[in-house]
């Protein structure tokens, strides 16, 4: 009989290498649900490297150690019913030419929320942003289904 709760893990991950280095940072994120009914609840787990942005202009930005997600260049969640919880970030860059490319560590967790008004399954889409990673980001999707 199914239950009115279900739980499961899905990871995405981005160029895993033997080690961290400016040349090939890497970063994974774990995304865990749990969905009562209607209500989601996405859990983020962040560890691993990336580098770190510069203010549009090439000064320095100050993180803590080791850094959270906040050292990104955004991230968009799309929840797979035409609603997205988006968090863009403006007036970084990541260097480029000659630029010094510092490697950081990010460690981090955090939820996100949501309730759909309707049954029906659902395909949720986030995609994190930041400097060093393959193609500049980190995907993952998620298949959800919403009973009546």
């Amino acid at each position: 009989m199914p239950t009115a709760s279900s739980s499961a893990k899905a990871s995405a991950w981005a160029s895993p290498s033997a080690s961290a280095s400016p040349a090939a940072p890497q970063l994974r994120i774990q995304i865990a649900y749990n969905r009562v009914g209607r209500d989601l609840t996405l859990t983020f787990g962040f560890t691993g490297f990336v580098l770190e942005p510069l203010t549009a202009a090439g000064g320095k930005l100050n993180f803590p150690t080791p850094a959270t997600r906040d050292i990104g260049l955004g991230e968009t969640l799309a929840w797979g019913d035409g609603t997205n919880s988006d968090v863009p970030v403006s007036g970084r860059r990541c260097p480029v030419d000659k630029e010094a490319r510092v490697v950081r560590e990010v460690k981090d967790t955090y939820q996100a929320m949501k309730k759909y008004t309707g049954p029906g399954t659902y395909t949720v889409t986030y995609t994190y942003f930041a400097c060093g990673l393959t193609n500049g980001k980190i995907s993952g999707t998620l298949t959800i289904n919403v009973p009546r």
